[in-house]
């Protein structure tokens, strides 16, 4: 479920162009024809792939919810085996299964992402240790936190990327979040993500995309 998105990038003034382009460049576009120069300026035609990003929490959805685990993850990042954790195996098989069929690419936006302040590459470890693979993963995987009052907590909106088709957002509570995402509650917190939200996922992709 790709799309192809194309714009023309120009300018009269040629540095300000150059800036333009080099930013689009830096969120993932690519130049598809060489530059052209007329009276009025220049032009670059630049193209991106887009395809679906599926948000993710863990708690709830990839992993217990529950104060023992909770508990044991704590006890595993101040050991320094944060990335010896494990998710639980049925919840990320559906994952997998929803990603490979439906071209999407994963971000996660766990309040676990408090705990790695600057160790950004820890959770990205974590979930190729679990069964992931780097094709999964958005180049932007890890969503870092905006700031660090309730108001802010939840904020994503500034992690939207331009080679996102569409945006769903998982966990285990509507979070309220406006447009561009759309949210779906896991229909169990206690078991995580199940072959049943899948479906729902599936079928929120498929409408969507029409």
């Amino acid at each position: 479920m790709r799309k192809i998105k194309t714009i023309t990038v120009s300018h009269a003034y040629k540095p300000k162009f150059d800036h333009l382009v080099a930013h689009r460049e830096q969120c993932g576009w690519k130049i598809v024809n060489p530059v052209t120069e007329h009276d009025v300026g220049h032009f670059v035609d630049m193209a991106i792939e887009q395809r679906p990003i599926l948000y993710t929490s863990i708690s709830g959805i990839l992993y217990p919810h529950d104060d023992k685990y909770q508990s044991e993850a704590v006890d595993a990042y101040h050991a320094g085996k944060f990335t010896d954790i494990q998710f639980i195996s049925t919840a990320v098989q559906n994952l997998i299964a929803l990603l490979d069929s439906t071209e999407t690419k994963l971000k996660v936006h766990s309040m676990w992402r408090y705990r790695l302040y600057g160790e950004t590459e820890q959770m990205r470890q974590l979930f190729l240790k679990n069964s992931f693979q780097p094709h999964h993963l958005h180049p932007k995987f890890f969503v870092p936190f905006k700031g660090r009052d309730g108001f802010k907590e939840l904020d994503i909106s500034f992690s939207v990327s331009d080679d996102a088709l569409i945006n769903i957002v998982l966990d285990t509570c509507q979070l309220g979040l406006s447009s561009p995402f759309v949210s779906h509650k896991v229909q169990s917190a206690s078991k995580g993500l199940s072959s049943g939200d899948i479906d729902v996922i599936r079928r929120l992709i498929e409408e969507l995309l029409m």
